[in-house]
């Protein structure tokens, strides 16, 4: 602190401007009974497989690699890179420095240097967290805002007068898409391995369709004619499985 007040009374310009924000920080450290070593990282944390996979694309061998694998590579490297140069110089400040930036990298503080990195358009965690360039696209907006649509399933509605009040038709290709993920979380829990549960479901073999209906029985749908022009265009119906390619409801309901 005596160094800085020193070159606050003898320096100029820049100088004396960085020894007095320094010297700030340091009266705040003293005050709050902060020793400046815990502003600094000595070991970098790193997520856990499950939140940055590597994955094939179907029917092909593309890798699909996430971004945060790329960026902690370069962070390793530049780590390993420090390690190999301390024995030899006594201050190896590039490397120091390109350590500290590809750790900004990987934390989204800095964009990526590297060309190929660029090229493939690679982010940091915080630009996954809050959105490239808007948070329509963050992760907070498509996990806990957004609303899913695995779930969701459209088509013309047509009469069907054998139906009850409260059933609504639904064709049988929709009805394996809204419940796909309920038919293999099913097959999941009857001991049914998640690969060859979704396989049933795309083969449609007789087990998944027993599920299906059971599904169908327990979880009931909401239908809703779109403009919703007051509060009954939203209603619930116990589906059943219909033929054709048209949703179908009583004749009561398709006036409303």
């Amino acid at each position: 602190m005596n160094e800085y007040r020193d070159t606050i009374k003898n320096g100029k310009g820049a100088a004396c401007d960085q020894a007095v924000r320094a010297l700030g920080y340091l009266k705040a450290a003293e005050s709050t009974g902060v020793h400046p070593k815990e502003w600094m990282l000595d070991r970098i944390p790193v997520l856990p497989p499950k939140f940055r996979p590597v994955s094939e694309m179907k029917d092909s061998n593309v890798p699909l690699v996430d971004d945060a694998n790329y960026l902690y590579k370069v962070l390793i490297d530049s780590n390993n890179g420090l390690k190999q140069l301390r024995p030899i110089t006594r201050s190896p400040q590039p490397e120091e420095y390109g350590l500290y930036s590809a750790y900004k990298q990987v934390a989204g503080l800095a964009e990526p240097t590297h060309p190929k990195l660029v090229q493939r358009q690679v982010h940091g965690l915080l630009k996954h967290v809050f959105g490239v360039g808007s948070s329509k696209f963050s992760m907070v907006q498509r996990n806990l805002l957004g609303a899913t649509v695995d779930s969701v399933g459209r088509g013309v509605i047509a009469p069907n007068p054998d139906l009850d009040m409260d059933s609504i038709g639904i064709p049988e290709d929709m009805a394996w898409d809204a419940y796909r993920q309920h038919i293999v979380h099913r097959l999941s829990k009857r001991g049914v391995p998640w690969a060859h549960a979704a396989k049933a479901v795309e083969e449609r073999k007789p087990l998944a369709r027993e599920v299906l209906i059971e599904e169908m029985e327990r979880r009931p749908v909401l239908m809703t004619r779109d403009p919703m022009l007051h509060k009954w265009s939203i209603q619930a119906f116990k589906p059943k499985l219909v033929s054709g390619d048209s949703v179908q409801v009583t004749r009561s309901h398709c006036g409303y």
